[in-house]
Formats: C-alpha cells, sequence, structure tokens
C-alpha cells in the first residue's frame, strides 16, 4: 500500500477521504451506557452537551469506476437545523469532490452504508423545490431492508429517516437493491451488519494485497472501538457488540485500515489488541 497526499494506493485503486465538514451531536447518545466522566476525556462536550463528529465520505477510484461510499448530510437545511447540529459550512463534500477534479456526473456509484440523513444527504439537491439526484449517472447501492424502513419507519427510527431526500433515486432509475453480501466489482464487496440499522451494511474496500474496511456506524469514531462503547442510536446493542468484536478481530489479524465516518480527527486508522481485552486504533501516518 502507498500514501501520497491524502491518497491510499491499493494496486491500481486509489482511495481518498473526503469531508461533508463536521457537526454536533449529543455525547452520551454517541456513548450509550457509558459515564460522562469517561467519555468526555476522549470527546469534550460543548456547553450543550455535544461532540463535534466528522461527516466523513471515501472516494474511490478503479479503472472502471468512480465510486463514493456514502454522501455526507448535504446542506439543505434550515438555519434551525444547521443550529442544532451546528453543522459546519466552510467546506462540504461538492467542494471536495471539486477539489480533486472529480464533477458530480463522473461519479458512476454511490455505496450507502445506510440512509440514514447524515449519510446521504448529498445524494439529491433541492432544486426550485423539487429533490433531484445530485449524482444523474451513478447506480447508488442499498441493502433492500433499509430501504423499506425508510420509508416506514417506526417511533424509534423515524428521526434518523428523511425519506423525501432519496425518493428521486428510485423515481429517476438509479437505485440498485442489494440483499445480503455481494461483489460489486473493483475489489468492493458489501456485507449485511445489521445493528444500528436493520439494513446497515459495512463496505470492504480490497486490492493490491491490502483492504480497507468501512464499518459505517457499527464503529462510527476511533474510540468507538471499545467494545462497551456503543450508540443510543444503535437498535441491537449486543449485537453491535458482536459486530465488533468480529471486524476487529480480523482487522487485527490481517492488518486492515479502518476508516472511521465519524471522527473529526481520524478518519483512518489501523488496530491492534492492547493485551487487555480491548483494541486500541492508530491514526495511519
Amino acid at each position: 500500500m502507498k500514501k501520497d497526499a491524502g491518497v491510499l494506493q491499493l494496486g491500481d485503486v486509489s482511495i481518498f477521504v473526503v469531508s461533508d465538514g463536521t457537526f454536533w451531536l449529543d455525547g452520551g447518545t454517541m456513548f450509550g451506557i457509558v459515564p460522562k466522566v469517561l467519555w468526555s476525556r476522549l470527546a469534550p462536550p460543548d456547553e450543550e452537551n455535544r461532540i463535534e463528529l466528522g461527516l466523513n465520505c471515501l472516494l474511490v477510484r478503479s479503472p472502471g469506476n468512480t465510486t463514493l461510499i456514502d454522501a455526507g448530510i448535504g446542506r439543505d437545511y434550515s438555519p434551525k437545523m444547521k443550529k442544532i447540529y451546528r453543522l459546519d459550512d466552510r467546506t462540504n463534500l461538492m467542494i471536495e469532490l471539486h477539489r480533486l477534479g472529480v464533477k458530480p456526473e463522473d461519479v458512476t456509484r454511490v455505496v450507502l452504508t445506510h440512509v440514514h440523513f447524515d449519510h446521504c444527504g448529498w445524494c439529491t439537491r433541492n432544486v426550485g423545490g423539487r429533490w433531484v439526484p445530485t449524482f444523474p449517472k451513478a447506480r447508488h447501492v442499498v441493502q433492500t431492508i433499509e430501504w423499506a424502513d425508510a420509508f416506514h419507519p417506526n417511533e424509534l427510527t423515524r428521526g434518523g429517516y428523511m425519506s423525501e431526500r432519496v425518493a428521486p433515486l428510485k423515481e429517476h432509475g438509479l437505485l440498485d437493491l442489494v440483499n445480503g453480501e455481494t461483489d460489486l466489482g473493483d475489489g468492493i464487496v458489501v456485507i449485511p451488519t445489521p445493528a444500528h440499522a436493520r439494513g446497515h451494511q459495512s463496505v470492504k474496500i480490497s486490492a493490491g494485497g491490502q483492504t480497507v474496511f468501512c464499518p459505517g456506524d457499527i464503529i462510527p469514531t476511533r474510540h468507538h472501538v471499545r467494545l462497551p462503547y456503543i450508540m443510543a442510536y444503535d437498535r441491537d446493542p449486543e449485537g453491535i457488540v458482536q459486530l465488533k468484536s468480529s471486524i476487529l478481530r480480523d482487522a487485527i489479524a490481517q492488518k486492515w485500515i479502518i476508516f472511521f465516518t465519524h471522527d473529526a480527527q481520524v478518519p483512518l486508522a489501523r488496530v491492534e489488541a492492547n493485551g487487555k481485552g480491548n483494541a486500541v486504533a492508530t491514526a495511519l501516518e
């Protein structure tokens, strides 16, 4: 693997971290049963108990495709919503893609770990009061069960979805629903990890003898590699622990690079055992 000027080079596959800025969520919600006296040492909260989180996406350029993994939170929100989430407007996904010379029509595939609003925000944009696809030539890959849940939420899941923002993907024929583990080609495989949301999927990118693993909201930041550190948003806490144990075991044994969607400082890291039953994430040099 070669890392150069913000690029991970895995054989003939180039991987870039692209940021949609940062937002802030309640720290207690992000760490669940972990007491504030512990998590606040890792992620200092503001005066409203919110912690800063990254909105990280990956751009994967292979000989056949330009793939975006997750699509940030977007920017078509009311001033009230922007204030609630302390949404950072200094940069966004579209600025980052432009910096890399990538136009919306260049993106051929968007792989969504799930369709919570902070992961699919740029899939569409508001034009004259209508939501239209941002990436008009891209196939958008989602697990079938996740798509169904986005349009039929319950009282617990309703706040995570803004289905009107992704509905145009189906209307414009840009939606690829998959069921279970699926090889998308170019070394990219999606793997069901149904604990944060029922249809959540992780993404594994393998090329040149190396692997980058994107666990999405199963392990949202480097701090969440600790097994008990799970979010109150997670639908299946025990399932999260089991999934994390399996992912981290493979990551340590096979020297994977882990991509953290919501880490504001460390989007890419390797993990190793600390000898005390936990894993430790070390930023990629």
